[in-house]
């Protein structure tokens, strides 16, 4: 036993200087989530655990919940590095390290000491689990205590059962999961106390935590209200579910690894060795990787607990029926068969990209350009990053758009069709529906309309102009919208008459001298521009009212009244047009 602890810790230490060593090489943290959870780790630290969130003004997150409240207590000694950024690196070793060296105790009492080799093997030959695995969100330290929940209740040690499901419940979300399981596990082992002892931790840690009725809240809109609105929502690509066969060719070499070690427990016709706590493992941790196995077939991010659930199943399954020299045989090969996939450029970006890509510097010089309290208009997902890079900034959202679309519905489809590029008056609807005077956007991972857009448009000044961009929403003293039309006599910019068909809006211009105006006009649908009875421009397709990319028009006024008219038509669910004056 004593050389079992002595193993355990020495390997703890092993993965936590091997996983450190490698994430201290990535250029960037992976995935934006990563940075935000180090701010609000960083929050607390010089805030206190009170402290409410400062970055999602427009979010059920600004009212003082925190779904995720103890893997942030956790990022605390990180993020209170002199380089918090450093700092997310060593936690993603420390929170890898802690899990490997469980799943490899998990494993010993299948396969012995080859059981050392399972999490390497693991990383490599599931490129979809180490693919979640290099990303610092609370799913790490959620499997981490999932996989500690199992062995409590097949050891039945209940008391501790219960602690681990109060602390899942401090640091995940989905608390529900681990009493669903319970139940399930009860079903095998029929001990009451394998329902009442997590239902307990459960109850606590829902009462103890700072906001208990705001955290209720986020659970009960992103577990049930979100599913509800998820087609309707602008989610992540981890929300898709598993592709065939692509998905399925990734993990190809975990998948031999698999067949193989069932195949060689099938030609040893000998009993394997499973007392009961194997037993009771081997059921526990199978019923949990089926469950897992199916949400992960409806969304990607559960291969995060899918996969070493799986790997672990089976070794409980083939127990004392495999040697450690063949079992550490197919660990090596199959591993060494996946390198070209897990490592595949496409897959694994993030470990080869230049600054010319994305880069901590450009992230930094950003921060220091945004104002205090400055409130920003930005996309949730890389408002996530601009709170750690920038925290004196005021954004919408973080995390998921579902915190925004609940309360604020009408900003929340606001912001959305700014950040596609679908609205066509973006400075307007800033300030006007998302109370911000900044916008703010990573170029390499903006729509290309909206890119046009922001370029074109007068109205917007550049603070910051990296890959990451800053910009204040003015009025210009160069440029003047013409905005003064019948039936729409009042307008800052974007004339919007969206109708059932067309519309025809006149605008008297009176000049006192000879002079020469030069116009853009950029309509949104078919349109015609006359002036004093001239057809000036038209035309029969949809333009989508690109400032920048409309018609030049120059025109020499005689002194007196003239007659300018624009007859618009619908294209989609709009209608409206710019009329500029440079």
């Amino acid at each position: 036993m004593r050389s079992q602890r002595v193993i355990t810790i020495a390997y703890f230490l092993f993965l936590f200087v091997l996983c450190s060593a490698f994430f201290l090489r990535l250029p960037v943290l992976w995935d934006t989530d990563s940075y935000y959870h180090l701010a609000v780790a960083r929050l607390y630290t010089s805030d206190g655990l009170l402290a409410r969130i400062p970055w999602a003004r427009m979010s059920l997150l600004s009212n003082g919940g925190n779904k995720d409240f103890l893997f942030h207590l956790l990022l605390v000694p990180f993020a209170s590095l002199p380089d918090a950024a450093i700092g997310g690196r060593i936690a993603l070793g420390f929170f890898n390290a802690a899990i490997g060296t469980v799943i490899a105790l998990l494993a010993w009492r299948s396969i012995g000491k080859a059981a050392l080799l399972v999490p390497i093997w693991l990383w490599l030959s599931a490129p979809l689990f180490f693919a979640r695995e290099v990303r610092l969100r609370p799913e790490l330290l959620a499997l981490l205590l999932l996989l500690l929940a199992i062995a409590a209740a097949a050891h039945r040690r209940y008391i501790l059962l219960g602690i681990i499901a109060f602390a899942f419940t401090e640091a995940y979300t989905a608390f529900h999961v681990l009493l669903g399981l319970c139940c399930f596990w009860f079903l095998v082992d029929r001990k009451p106390k394998l329902i009442a002892a997590p239902l307990l931790g459960i109850a606590a840690g829902l009462v103890v935590r700072p906001y208990p009725i705001e955290n209720l809240r986020l659970w009960f809109v992103q577990n049930v209200l979100f599913f509800v609105q998820k087609s309707k929502l602008d989610v992540g690509a981890e929300l898709r579910p598993a592709r065939f066969p692509q998905d399925f060719y990734a993990s190809a070499a975990f998948i031999a690894g698999i067949v193989a070690l069932v195949l060689l427990a099938y030609r040893r016709r000998i009993e394997g060795n499973r007392d009961e706590v194997t037993r009771r493992l081997m059921w526990f941790t199978t019923i949990t990787a089926v469950v897992f196995t199916i949400l992960f077939l409806r969304m990607l991010r559960m291969a995060n607990y899918a996969y070493p659930l799986i790997a672990l199943a089976v070794l409980f399954a083939v127990a004392g029926r495999v040697r450690e020299r063949s079992a550490a045989a197919v660990f090596a090969i199959t591993a060494l068969l996946a390198l070209p996939v897990t490592f595949d450029a496409d897959r694994m970006k993030f470990l080869s990209m230049a600054p010319q890509d994305v880069s901590e510097l450009d992230w930094s010089a950003f921060g220091r350009a945004v104002p205090a309290n400055a409130k920003v208009a930005a996309h949730w997902s890389e408002a996530e990053a601009y709170a750690f890079w920038a925290p004196q900034g005021r954004y919408l959202n973080v995390l998921d758009p579902i915190f925004m679309a609940v309360p604020y519905p009408r900003e929340y489809d606001a912001q959305r069709r700014v950040f596609e590029g679908t609205d066509p008056d973006i400075p307007g609807t800033v300030s006007r529906i998302l109370q911000s005077d900044y916008i703010a956007l990573d170029w390499t991972l903006a729509s290309p309309r909206l890119v046009q857009r922001l370029r074109g448009d007068p109205r917007l000044e550049t603070v910051y102009g990296g890959y990451n961009v800053l910009f204040r929403v003015r009025t210009p003293r160069d440029v003047r919208f013409v905005t003064e039309w019948s039936s729409h006599p009042h307008g800052d910019g974007f004339v919007d008459v969206t109708t059932n068909g067309c519309t025809t809006l006149t605008h008297i211009e009176t000049v006192s001298n000879r002079v020469r105006i030069h116009y853009e006009f950029a309509p949104w649908g078919p349109s015609t521009l006359s002036i004093d009875g001239k057809q000036v421009h038209a035309t029969s397709t949809a333009q989508l009212a690109v400032l920048g990319h409309g018609a030049r028009i120059d025109v020499a006024f005689d002194p007196g009244t003239h007659t300018i008219e624009v007859r618009t038509c619908r294209a989609g669910d709009r209608a409206g047009f710019y009329l500029v004056e440079r």
